[in-house]
């Protein structure tokens, strides 16, 4: 999966293949944190959605001795996964955002791993106070660091930022008559 799609090859027929192989329990069984999350985003980046793979990979992932081998990038991979194919699955993210929030974890982030979870959230419409918190504080030691800058970066973020401002001002004008001006004030004065 992840040679194919490095290389753009889209062979829907063959990946739904591979992802009904992929979902027997006795392959299933075999899959690591990382390798699950490498199939994932081969299916993420070439856009074949397969909902059984998403469902028992989330079941798989979620399982204690897999969820917790799982390192930032291939965390991010899976979150990304997920949101680039809309699909919510709560429990997945549940335990994603915990197993990211784990200190050992949260230092080995990276500033595409960063963007990617924040992105994946946000245009969910997940929020996760202390995950966001927890990534900010790593985004900003980055940046003292010098290690966050690249456009890309900067672009993801600032998207990932927007859309949860806007899911913000459509919670609070649905469930606070004066949230969304409280909202549109926060946010021009930021």
């Amino acid at each position: 999966c992840w040679a194919l799609s490095t290389q753009q090859i889209k062979a829907h027929a063959l990946f739904k293949r591979m992802a009904d192989r992929a979902i027997e329990p006795e392959f299933l069984r075999c899959l690591t944190a990382k390798q699950l999350a490498d199939v994932l985003w081969s299916y993420g980046t070439l856009g074949p959605r397969h909902d059984g793979l998403l469902v028992h990979f989330a079941d798989h992932a979620t399982s204690p001795q897999i969820l917790s081998t799982f390192q930032a990038n291939d965390l991010a991979h899976v979150v990304w996964t997920y949101a680039t194919f809309a699909h919510e699955h709560h429990l997945l993210m549940a335990a994603m955002a915990q197993r990211a929030l784990d200190p050992a974890v949260l230092a080995t982030f990276d500033e595409d791993s960063v963007a990617m979870v924040f992105w994946a959230y946000t245009s969910l419409g997940i929020r996760h106070s202390a995950l966001f918190e927890a990534l900010e504080k790593v985004q900003t030691e980055a940046k003292v660091l010098g290690v966050v800058g690249t456009p890309d970066l900067q672009n993801w973020v600032l998207w990932g930022g927007a859309v949860l401002a806007m899911v913000l001002m459509v919670w609070n004008a649905l469930f606070d008559p004066h949230g969304a001006e409280r909202a549109q004030v926060r946010a021009l004065s930021e």
